[in-house]
C-alpha cells in the first residue's frame, strides 16, 4: 500500500477505536513512513497499532502498523518509522461518506442575480460536500460561503449548488434544499473536514 506525497495527518488508535494520538505523516519515499508523535506516546504498549491515514488523494485508510525506535525532535515531539502491514479498509474519495449534522449557519450567497447574507440549515456534511435548507431560491452554480467550526475544525467553505429540490422543514414550510459541493478547498482543509466526517461516523456507530 502506497500513499501520496499529500497525506499528512493520522490518527493512532487503541484496540478499542478510540483515538491514542493524532500524528503527522512524513512520506519519504514509496515504503519509507514516518509519523511525528508527542513524545510520550509509548509505542510499546501494543505489538501491532491501527492507524488512520487522512489521505487527500486516496481517502481515509485504516491499516495495521508497527512503529520502529523513535528519534526525539524539538518541542516535545518524537519521529518513528512506521510499517504499514495491511490495510484494512478504506474510504475513497468518490465515495465519501456524508453524515447528519444540524447546524443553523449565516451564509454568504453569490451569483447571477442573487447576492446577500441569509440564514441556512445545514443538513449533511461529507468531505466533498454539504447539504443546506434555506427560503431563499437560487439557481444551479450559485455559492454559498460560510464560516464551518466544530471542535478542533475552523474553515471558511464555499459550496457551489449542483442540484436543488422543494421541500418542507419541521415546521411544515416550503424550503429549498441544495446539494453543494465544496469549492477551492486546500488539501489541508480537505483533510481536516475528512478527519472531522470520519470521527462523526465512527461516533454514530458507537452508540
Amino acid at each position: 500500500m502506497r500513499l501520496s506525497q499529500r497525506c499528512e495527518k493520522a490518527e493512532i488508535l487503541n484496540a478499542e477505536g478510540d483515538v491514542l494520538t493524532k500524528a503527522m505523516v512524513d512520506v519519504a519515499g514509496e515504503d519509507e513512513v514516518s509519523l511525528v508523535v508527542p513524545w510520550s506516546f509509548d509505542r510499546l504498549k501494543q505489538d501491532v497499532f491501527t492507524v488512520v491515514f487522512y489521505d487527500p488523494v486516496q481517502g481515509v485508510l485504516t491499516t495495521r502498523c508497527t512503529f520502529g525506535t523513535p528519534r526525539l525532535l524539538p518541542e516535545q515531539r518524537s519521529t518513528m518509522p512506521c510499517s504499514i502491514l495491511e490495510e484494512v479498509s478504506s474510504m475513497q474519495r468518490r465515495l465519501d461518506v456524508k453524515v447528519p449534522l444540524a447546524r443553523t449557519l449565516e451564509v454568504i450567497v453569490t451569483g447571477s442575480g442573487v447576492s446577500g447574507t441569509y440564514t441556512a440549515q445545514l443538513v449533511n456534511i461529507s468531505a466533498g460536500g454539504v447539504y443546506l435548507t434555506t427560503d431563499v431560491p437560487v439557481p444551479e452554480g450559485t455559492c454559498f460561503c460560510f464560516d464551518f467550526k466544530e471542535s478542533n475544525v475552523d474553515l471558511n467553505l464555499t459550496a457551489e449548488v449542483l442540484r436543488s429540490e422543494s421541500r418542507t422543514d419541521r415546521r411544515g414550510r416550503l424550503v429549498f434544499g441544495y446539494g453543494c459541493k465544496f469549492v477551492h478547498l486546500s488539501s489541508r482543509s480537505e483533510a481536516q473536514l475528512r478527519s472531522f466526517v470520519f470521527q462523526q461516523e465512527r461516533m454514530r456507530y458507537k452508540k
